[in-house]
């Protein structure tokens, strides 16, 4: 509303100018001197209508002013009124941020506790090893090699040395517990996400043939009036393809009506692998073309492979 305002003002304004402009240059005629050019100048009263004009014009152009400053006014405080809205968005993102830095803080916590707990469960598994494997908690009879080999030599002789053998088994034992613990936590990092946008014209025949041989993991098909999109994942298995690395996940999403290709995801560990960005696409593109599936499309350089071609050439 304020911008149409400011627009009907302005063009109010540009007609006041120049009917202004139009009754300053206006030159009232001298009076005829015949008795019927008199009578109608007389009737006519020319010199009085143009000033009662000019007054009206200049009554008009501060009606005008006084909505021009009113528009200001009103746009002023809608300014205000933007900030005040700001400042709320801004405060509401700032308390929803402290949230999840607390929420994180919890779970940081959360995350030490469990740890903790893990390292006691680990401890009594230790112990139990331990205890079991002389039968003790099972009501039977204490093994001969027991007595002569722990007993005997260990017990009997020197105290609290067994309890030093125990705790140095616990100490063992939850280190190689952390060690397996941090191995299984380092195999779900290190992976590669690329996503490509593509829009190249495909053969729908030829890609329903050349997905026919993957091993799918999901289908997902989105169908409206004028529009068919289908999105196919798929785990590949030849290692030698991809260059003697792991095998990426490949998304494609197409255009079954239109018959165009129109974006790529793969997802890659590349601690199993020495393929960049650009190895990914060119090698999945020429597939492709062997397949028919595309004809006359050159795969953009990733920007990361640029640098690495410029550190090469060095």
């Amino acid at each position: 509303l304020l911008n149409t305002a400011s627009r009907d003002i302005i063009l109010l304004q540009e007609i006041l100018s120049y009917l202004f402009e139009s009754l300053q240059t206006m030159t009232v005629p001298e009076r005829p001197e015949d008795e019927a050019g008199g009578t109608l100048y007389k009737v006519l009263n020319m010199a009085n209508m143009k000033r009662d004009v000019l007054i009206r014009v200049e009554d008009l152009t501060k009606l005008v002013n006084g909505a021009q400053h009113e528009l200001q006014n009103l746009s002023a405080m809608t300014d205000v009124i933007n900030t005040k809205q700001l400042e709320d968005v801004f405060k509401n993102v700032e308390a929803n941020t402290k949230y999840l830095v607390d929420a994180s803080a919890t779970n940081e916590r959360a995350s030490a506790s469990l740890e903790v707990m893990q390292m006691l469960l680990a401890g009594m598994f230790a112990f139990d090893i331990i205890d079991h494997i002389s039968g003790g908690t099972m009501g039977l009879s204490t093994p001969w090699w027991v007595e002569r080999w722990i007993n005997e030599p260990i017990v009997a002789r020197f105290p609290f040395l067994w309890f030093a053998i125990n705790l140095v088994w616990l100490v063992i034992f939850c280190f190689g517990i952390l060690r397996v613990m941090r191995y299984l936590a380092d195999l779900t990092t290190g992976y590669l996400t690329l996503r490509v946008k593509v829009n190249a014209k495909i053969n729908l025949e030829k890609m329903d043939s050349f997905l026919s041989d993957k091993p799918i993991d999901v289908t997902d098909s989105m169908e409206e009036p004028g529009i068919a999109i289908k999105k196919v994942a798929w785990h590949e298995r030849d290692r030698s393809l991809w260059a003697g690395g792991a095998p990426p996940k490949i998304e494609v999403t197409y255009d079954v009506q239109y018959g165009f290709l129109l974006s790529v995801l793969f997802q890659l560990d590349k601690k199993k692998s020495q393929l960049d960005e650009d190895g990914l696409m060119r090698i999945f593109t020429a597939t492709l073309a062997e397949h028919g599936v595309l004809e006359d499309y050159e795969p953009p350089r990733s920007k990361y492979a640029k640098q690495a071609k410029t550190e090469e050439d060095e």
